[in-house]
């Protein structure tokens, strides 16, 4: 974003520097909203002046004010400069998001942020796909199982940090697959992949046969990348293009399934991905995992 984009974005977005919230919600995906809309929706009763940012140009206040069931300030502040300059002066009681690592690197705590809450989006351990200090500087954690309690409470011990708030709290995604009414699939020849980002990947470490394959079984498959790919798509090793126009039944995107959608699917194919976790334990539904060398 060059500097007259940045200044037309501040001028849309004065209220962020002038405003105190009581709760403000971040999303870096408009896909993050489906692990926080549960918790904020609890908030909001006890919050009058609520603001809703978000990184994510596909996001919307329409649809979030429908999620939420709820009215909400909304502004968008991308994912460059103008967002780290703007996380440094944003006001409120509450900030909730399930973005690891604040205050670590260039995305840094506001002093006006009295409590900031994460929600996990994934069941993983704490020390799974996460940097080792990812969570050190949140003040409110809500943890989905016993063993992440363990884990924070023993890393705070060893390095001698602030103790955080913690409690218990379950997946937002996995109960949302959970009560789907819809969980019946017809077709057991229909297939989802879900490829996490990095070298590591599904998308970056096999090859066009690998899908090819698949697809000269007749089986319809659907290959999930995660949107992270987008920044890396001179990376990937598969040539999706190329083989959509080859094959009818193979279609790919960077966009999250609604669960309605997902429920389509009758076994998912994945790596080190989350969605793993959510379709397995959500639709108790086989997951193949491939064996490929942990994300780093």
């Amino acid at each position: 974003m060059n500097l007259k984009e940045n200044i037309i974005h501040i001028r849309r977005n004065i209220k962020l520097f002038t405003k105190k919230f009581d709760l403000i919600i971040y999303s870096e995906y408009q896909s993050d909203l489906n692990h926080t809309y549960k918790i904020t929706q609890q908030f909001s009763k006890k919050c009058n002046k609520i603001c809703y940012i978000t990184s994510d140009q596909n996001d919307n206040k329409k649809n979030v004010e429908k999620k939420l069931n709820f009215s909400v300030e909304f502004f968008y502040i991308s994912s460059g400069i103008f967002r780290t300059f703007v996380f440094n002066f944003l006001k409120s009681k509450f900030m909730i998001l399930t973005l690891t690592d604040i205050d670590n690197n260039y995305l840094k705590k506001s002093k006006f942020v009295s409590n900031y809450i994460y929600i996990f989006h994934s069941i993983t351990s704490t020390h799974m796909c996460y940097l080792e200090d990812a969570f050190d500087n949140y003040d409110v954690i809500f943890c989905v199982g016993k063993y992440q309690f363990k884990e924070i409470r023993k890393r705070e011990k060893i390095y001698k940090l602030k103790p955080k708030k913690l409690l218990p709290y379950y997946h937002a995604r996995i109960q949302t697959l959970r009560n789907l009414k819809n969980k019946n699939y017809n077709c057991k020849k229909k297939i989802i992949i879900c490829s996490t980002w990095g070298k590591n990947s599904i998308s970056e470490t096999l090859d066009n046969d690998f899908l090819i394959n698949l697809l000269e079984e007749k089986i319809e498959v659907f290959f999930q990348l995660h949107k992270m790919s987008l920044n890396r798509v001179n990376k990937l090793n598969i040539d999706l293009e190329k083989i959509k126009n080859q094959y009818e039944k193979f279609t790919f995107s960077y966009e999250y399934l609604s669960p309605k959608k997902l429920s389509e699917y009758s076994v998912m194919l994945s790596d080190w991905s989350g969605a793993a976790t959510e379709f397995a334990f959500g639709f108790k539904r086989p997951v193949i995992f491939i064996d490929l060398k942990k994300k780093s």
